[in-house]
């Protein structure tokens, strides 16, 4: 009796040693996005991500971006003041599920003039969250012709607030808090950049 208590007490070690093992490599792996709890992909997530559970999108953790590189046109905003001023913003462009996933997550900076743009395949409902995000947001919400539909202004660092826009939109841009009041953007402000440009064409 004595030496299967043994063996038992063995065997409860090895599996302890197993799973502290195995939970210390896991914690040296980039974190993935998705939060099995809710269906939910980091920083920005809709109803139709919980068709993918199962998949696992890696976070690549950018503490800075110069917006001095993002040249291409893709990068390039423009933002009417209520002055009637044109505000030229650099952009990155955040247009595949994995970009979608991490957002400005984990930015230590943003700089004045730079900014994330959100872009989706077609118009749909988008909700945010600012959890594991450090930087505070405004967050911007445009429809196909490049309207605001909606504002979020000073989102909260690492708030787990669920941030909804009222209709479809095509595209969320992210600014630093403060742009939305600096700029007077409001409902029904047009915002310029090469994707509604190519709408209103079509």
């Amino acid at each position: 009796m004595g030496k299967r208590i043994l063996q038992f007490f063995i065997v409860i070690l090895l599996l302890i040693s197993g799973l502290i093992i195995y939970a210390y490599v896991a914690s040296q792996k980039e974190l993935p996005a998705y939060c099995s709890y809710d269906g939910s992909f980091g920083q920005y997530f809709t109803e139709d991500s919980k068709d993918v559970n199962n998949e696992e999108i890696t976070i690549k953790k950018t503490t800075y971006v110069d917006s001095s590189t993002l040249n291409a046109p893709e990068n390039i905003l423009v933002i009417p003041a209520a002055d009637g001023t044109e505000n030229y913003y650099r952009i990155e462009i955040a247009d595949t599920q994995e970009k979608h996933a991490v957002g400005l997550m984990y930015r230590e900076k943003l700089d004045i003039d730079s900014g994330m743009l959100f872009i989706f395949d077609k118009p749909k409902p988008a909700t945010f969250w600012m959890k594991n995000t450090y930087i505070p947001l405004d967050i911007i919400f445009i429809d196909e012709d490049g309207k605001v539909v909606d504002l979020y202004e000073n989102a909260r660092p690492e708030s787990e607030e669920y941030i909804h826009s009222t209709e479809n939109v095509k595209a969320v841009l992210e600014l630093n808090a403060g742009a939305v009041a600096k700029l007077g953007v409001k409902v029904g402000t047009k915002i310029y950049h090469q994707i509604f440009e190519k709408e209103e064409e079509e």
